[in-house]
């Protein structure tokens, strides 16, 4: 996911990337420097999707070792990605863009489509069989049911930015966005509640446990929490100065962790989710990451640079080739 506010910084580095040719026995990094990667996705298999500038969308089966690119002849910047199981994943981002993929006989198929509006769509959650609901700016709430090939509009056009959405099942789910905005449904999207403002900084991701607890982050190290399936929020003491643009709950080890600007990532500490602790994923590291995924305890993040975090170190995949 990536928040509004850094979008506009990024607009020049968003100019399609043209490399110089290449002798054939040279292998190309696939990531190269000025290359983001916005959103990342791991599916029940483990086979991993990052997706970002210029419609590009990655995709590994080894653990980031090895790349390939997957062509959705589409230019728009990708902003989010996320994958229903092995065979079905969805991106979205700038201009309404959607990408939708199926797996046949180990080859994906990916279509370009959109959701009928050129509204920037910002964050994007999955759930069920073939149900995703998509945020973004002018108030966008978007709802699919076959896999992201159609859509409907789940809220009125208004000045508001959506960042990220997220369900706890198929009935209660919250969105948050610019200015403290936290909005909730408890009936499956049908309509949805505005909650009281905790605070005037943007919100920039929100997540839920399987017990029902819920997790919000944004500006200025922002972090939210509720233990009631959203219905009421507590504010804790910010755990960082930096901005926090993605948060996760690790099922195995019951702990929260978050990641944002200079290359920060934020955790909970033994169990006590009120407790954080902030640090670097590097020493050397000052990159933003808007995407995080977790998987068998490593920690995978995209963004100006995308790697994995494992035992305390940081392991940047723009070390690798093409495959």
């Amino acid at each position: 996911m990536l928040p509004w506010l850094v979008i506009g910084a990024l607009a020049l580095a968003s100019v399609t990337l043209k490399l110089p040719p290449v002798k054939d026995q040279v292998q190309p990094k696939i990531f190269m420097p000025r290359d983001h990667f916005f959103g990342i996705a791991i599916t029940p298999a483990g086979e991993m999707f990052v997706a970002g500038q210029n419609g590009q969308i990655l995709t590994s089966n080894d653990n980031g070792q090895r790349w390939t690119p997957l062509d959705a002849e589409l230019r728009a910047a990708l902003q989010d990605i996320a994958a229903w199981d092995n065979d079905h994943i969805l991106a979205i981002g700038n201009d309404g863009a959607v990408v939708t993929g199926t797996r046949t006989n180990d080859q994906w198929a990916l279509r370009e489509s959109t959701i009928g509006e050129k509204t920037k769509l910002l964050g994007l959650t999955v759930q069920g069989q073939g149900e995703a609901w998509a945020v973004g700016d002018m108030g966008a709430i978007f709802h699919s049911t076959d896999y992201g090939v159609s859509w409907n509009r789940a809220s009125p056009v208004k000045d508001i930015i959506f960042n990220s959405v997220d369900f706890l099942d198929e009935r209660i789910g919250i969105v948050v966005g610019e200015f403290g905005t936290i909005a909730r449904t408890s009936d499956g999207g049908a309509s949805w509640q505005d909650l009281p403002d905790l605070t005037e900084l943007t919100l920039l991701d929100v997540a839920f446990s399987a017990d029902g607890r819920a997790v919000i982050v944004g500006q200025n190290g922002t972090v939210l929490i509720s233990d009631d399936a959203g219905v009421n929020w507590r504010e804790l003491p910010a755990v960082t100065t930096e901005h926090l643009f993605d948060v996760e709950w690790d099922a195995g080890l019951d702990e929260w962790i978050a990641v944002g600007n200079m290359g920060v990532i934020s955790r909970t500490v033994n169990g006590d989710w009120t407790s954080w602790t902030t640090s670097r994923i590097d020493d050397r590291n000052l990159s933003w990451h808007t995407g995080l995924a977790l998987r068998d305890g490593a920690i995978y993040v995209s963004g100006r640079d995308t790697g994995i975090i494992q035992d305390g170190s940081f392991l940047p995949f723009q070390k690798q080739s093409l495959q």
